[in-house]
């Protein structure tokens, strides 16, 4: 294929396309005319999308633009379809994390400051500015939608709100007054991820990375050491595994303390006694030095065997207890720690099977010698222990001694209940996820909480009509509502209300914040007022209000607000489309559906969630510790709106992390000035100037049944797959096609092209649109994003056109393969020689399906096949062999060589041949290696 820069060559006088001027010449247009500002327009079908509004607690880099981006796509491409399209935005600065930076700002935290100026280049004296939350919140809500606008997203900016906006927290108190007349709210004690120093409450919106805290009980085992009269507790998930424990692990560098636990005095390490109070009544007796109990021996509490303490790095003490049971047969960061210890130590340990699966009965053992792992800390050893938990914990059968014969479920049940009726373990809550930390860098724990106010989406026909909307959403990519359904089953309890925090107050309890998860499950709705709402007084938007907005309530005498209000959310809702990342599946988007089910109407309800993958930075997670995090707006200075909008959405499957590379970005900048440098050169082509030539027919059948197929791949938001097809496939057409031809006709395909790929490159599609004028092809628009999306010229497409072009790509691989065997560079003269016409017919018996053996009968006694009857056989098998190609491929010798012909220019130009010479087998009996010609691989001379 022609590759750019020969096209280059051929482009003499042209200016750098300057991406950057073309954004912000259309970004002020639309920004002027307001042309994504939707009005109600009852006889025309809506698209409502949203996608999850950004928290302003820092500026934007380019992993954030994945979710808009797509969800703009989406946008653009309904506009398109004809639709009247809603994408509005708000800010969500609900919850502590505001706080949190603004704390860590005016501590003038090295980190933070450093990032703020390095990577995003703010100003020393505008960071000071910043330890004020609300300024904070003003300034980087600024610079977001400044972002936005930037890359191009169709926003309806009229519609935007901050969730601390009192008109906002009158529609969440509202929300929380229904969940709780629908019975749904509930007050008690209850565990709940839990930051000490913050004193409250936290979920994923609070902590470091947004990870939701998973709470689940576990059992303590407790070890006893008679020496002192202390014991060791150990937390576990698997206590099925203790009659195969070989030792404890303590970490010998941390700090450990006694405390005393009802009638026990316990070892802790020092954080874990911090964080176990917060659920346990323990009391600290005195502070230890842990070095002095190692090689020392504890008992066992079920065997009753002593086994020794050992320390191992593995062990983290601000998980659990601080001190962890060793089973190295079934645990391989313990099976690993084991093989690190010294010898003496090593030979204290005995290794004892205790469940035996399909993976043998010393699973760890065996999959950390088959993955040669050496290292405590090997990140593959978290891979193996699941791998092996799960097939233990579901098809496990117990071996130790005792329990012979049980399924591994059975005896964990067993040992549990013999070991609490003894008193020698006790069960707690944990976050399975630890370690967490709060975004003020605070380590977070398990709290037993009373007089908390809790969401309970435990209740089963709460679940029941959760799964129904699920049932008939369309979730994209599908493999996700099972992930949806498994949410749905294990939600229970969830925390609704915290002590602090930016947010609504808690309706019915003044002194509590409504927390940000649970006030961010239905704004979609009052997106479809908010523009009204705004410029009412907040005291007017009482129950009432709401009731007849959104649930159609009976009021007297509603005021021409209500009215409009009521109109707007019956002609938005319900919403189509909820855009958001792949890890809030597990708890907002959830959320989201069980919100809704319970307040509207099943004809309120959701149509549709799409959840897409991360944003990674050349092969590694974006992280500040890397120093690898590329801000949106030096992305786009350097790149481009267009090209980034590209990379960040259709160079990966939607569930997948979309892998930014700078190289991959600039071959971006690169193709699309290709694309406007093509615009350039052909956009005063008319009609009249088309040629019907075979290039062009190739050319225009393979671009049409590109646009037939590029609907549907935009309606599945097959993004990644469209790309390849609009933009990589059609800058190899395109050169290839220029290659082929002295007089290309470009202007139907510059009509469609542009109006194609404008939802993902709006800003070159715009100018491009612009600098066509008057259009021959498409409907005309001042605006592109707003043309109706084309529809392929069904005509035009004519697979015979790309089969021969096909062709004509093998004939020149084959020429460049002899050209290696033969190590000639540049052929003073390549001799092509078509197949002859008695092998087009012996080639039409066998596609009849006439058997070999006919075929060669009906040649020998037919005149017209004597001259080569010494070849038939030799033929006939070869013609045998590739029929299914031939089946395929339907090229006569006569379509060949004209073929040929037309493109020697061509040929020339990709194998550096002086010369071409096109001959059929008939016309030279003079050359032996023309009988080898043969259909779709003709006889090949290099001179």
């Amino acid at each position: 294929m022609l590759t750019f820069y020969l096209f280059l060559n051929k482009i003499k006088n042209m200016n750098n396309l300057d991406l950057n001027q073309i954004q912000k010449k259309w970004q002020k247009i639309w920004e002027e005319k307001n042309i994504y500002s939707p009005k109600v327009e009852k006889n025309k079908e809506k698209f409502y999308i949203t996608a999850a509004y950004p928290y302003p607690n820092s500026p934007q880099h380019i992993g954030h633009a994945r979710t808009y981006t797509i969800a703009d796509i989406m946008a653009r491409f309904n506009r398109m379809c004809g639709k009247n399209v809603l994408f509005p935005m708000g800010f969500h600065v609900s919850g502590t994390p505001i706080f949190g930076m603004a704390k860590r700002i005016e501590q003038k935290d090295k980190e933070i400051i450093k990032v703020f100026k390095e990577i995003y280049g703010i100003d020393e004296k505008e960071i000071e500015q910043l330890s004020d939350p609300k300024k904070l919140v003003y300034y980087f809500s600024k610079e977001i939608q400044e972002g936005m606008k930037n890359i191009g997203y169709s926003i309806d900016w009229t519609r935007k709100f901050y969730t601390f906006d009192e008109h906002y927290t009158k529609f969440i108190r509202w929300q929380f007054l229904k969940l709780n007349q629908l019975g749904l709210l509930e007050k008690g004690s209850h565990p709940v991820p839990w930051c000490p120093k913050e004193g409250q409450a936290i979920g994923a919106h609070d902590v470091l990375g947004d990870i939701e805290p998973e709470i689940e009980k576990v059992l303590v085992i407790f070890f006893y050491y008679p020496q002192e009269n202390i014991y060791f507790p150990t937390l576990t998930y698997r206590p099925d595994t203790l009659p195969g424990v070989s030792n404890i692990w303590i970490n010998e560098n941390a700090s450990y303390i006694v405390a005393k636990y009802n009638d026990k005095e316990i070892v802790l390490s020092k954080i874990a006694f911090e964080l176990l109070k917060e659920q346990l009544e323990i009391e600290l007796i005195k502070s230890i030095d842990i070095k002095k109990y190692l090689d020392k021996e504890v008992i066992n509490p079920l065997t009753q065997e002593k086994i020794p303490i050992f320390s191992a790095k593995f062990v983290k003490e601000e998980v659990g207890t601080g001190i962890v049971m060793s089973v190295p047969a079934h645990a391989p960061y313990d099976y690993v720690a084991v093989e690190n210890l010294d010898p003496t130590r090593k030979q204290r340990i005995k290794i004892k099977p205790v469940i035996k699966t399909e993976l043998g009965q010393t699973p760890a053992k065996d999959l950390v010698i088959k993955h040669k792992i050496k290292d405590e800390e090997d990140k593959t050893l978290e891979e193996l222990t699941k791998q092996i938990y799960a097939k233990e914990a579901h098809a496990g059968v117990m071996v130790a001694a005792g329990f012979e014969g049980l399924l591994a479920k059975d005896g964990k049940e067993k040992i549990s209940n013999l070991l609490k009726q003894k008193g020698l373990a006790t069960e707690i809550y944990t976050l399975a996820n630890a370690p967490i930390y709060s975004r003020a860098h605070n380590l977070c724990t398990v709290k037993i909480v009373k007089d908390q106010w809790f969401i309970n989406y435990g209740l089963k026909e709460w679940k029941e009509k959760a799964k129904l909307n699920l049932e008939r959403m369309k979730i994209i990519p599908a493999k996700l509502k099972k992930e949806f359904e498994y949410t749905i089953d294990w939600l229970e309890r969830k925390a609704c209300t915290r002590a602090k925090g930016f947010g609504t107050k808690f309706p019915l309890d003044e002194n509590l914040v409504i927390e940000a998860l649970s006030d961010s499950t239905i704004y979609m709705a009052y997106y479809t007022i908010s523009h009204i709402t705004k410029n009412m007084d907040p005291n007017e938007l009482d129950e009432n209000f709401f009731d007849y907005v959104f649930l159609g309530k009976k009021v007297k005498n509603p005021t021409e607000q209500m009215k409009k209000a009521r109109e707007e959310f019956l002609y938005w809702y319900p919403l189509d489309s909820r855009n958001s990342a792949i890890d809030l599946v597990h708890n907002h988007l959830t959320f989201f559906i069980f919100n809704h089910v319970a307040i509207f109407e099943q004809d309120k309800w959701p149509k549709q969630i799409v959840a897409n993958g991360l944003v990674m930075m050349e092969g590694s997670k974006m992280s500040k510790s890397l120093g690898n995090i590329l801000p949106l707006k030096k992305a786009i200075e350097e790149y481009g709106s267009d090209v980034i909008r590209f990379a960040v959405s259709a160079t990966a499957d939607i569930d997948m992390a979309c892998d930014f590379y700078k190289s991959m970005a600039q071959s971006t900048k690169e193709r699309l000035n290709f694309f406007y440098f093509i615009a350039q050169k052909y956009k005063n082509q008319t009609k009249d100037d088309k040629k019907e030539d075979r290039p062009t027919k190739w050319f225009y059948s393979k671009f049409h049944k590109i646009v037939q197929e590029s609907k549907q791949l935009y309606e599945e938001l097959e993004l990644k797959k469209l790309s390849q097809k609009i933009f990589y496939d059609m800058y190899n057409d395109l050169n290839k096609y220029l290659k082929q031809t002295k007089e290309p006709y470009l202007r139907e395909f510059l009509e469609y092209w542009t109006a194609i790929i404008s939802p993902i490159m709006p800003f070159v599609a715009q100018e491009i649109w612009q600098e066509l004028g008057k259009k021959y092809y498409l409907e005309d628009s001042e605006y592109v994003s707003f043309v109706k999306f084309p529809k392929a010229d069904s005509t035009q497409i004519n697979i015979e056109y790309e089969n021969q072009e096909r062709y004509l790509d093998m004939i020149i691989e084959d020429i460049n393969e002899i050209k290696k065997l033969a190590k000639i560079e540049k052929p003073n003269k390549i001799k092509i020689i078509v197949y002859g016409e008695y092998k087009e017919e012996l080639l039409a018996l066998a596609k009849q399906g006439k058997e070999l053996k006919q075929i060669l009968k009906i040649a020998l006694e037919n005149e017209k096949f004597q001259k080569n009857k010494e070849n038939l056989f030799e033929i006939l098998n070869k013609i045998f062999k590739d029929i299914g190609k031939y089946k395929e491929y339907n090229l006569s010798c006569a379509i060949e060589y004209q073929y040929l012909i037309q493109s020697i220019d061509y040929i020339k130009e990709f194998t550096n041949a002086a010369q071409i010479e096109i001959l059929k087998e008939e016309e030279c009996p003079q050359i032996k290696k023309a009988k080898n010609a043969m259909p779709l691989k003709p006889a090949i001379i290099l001179e």
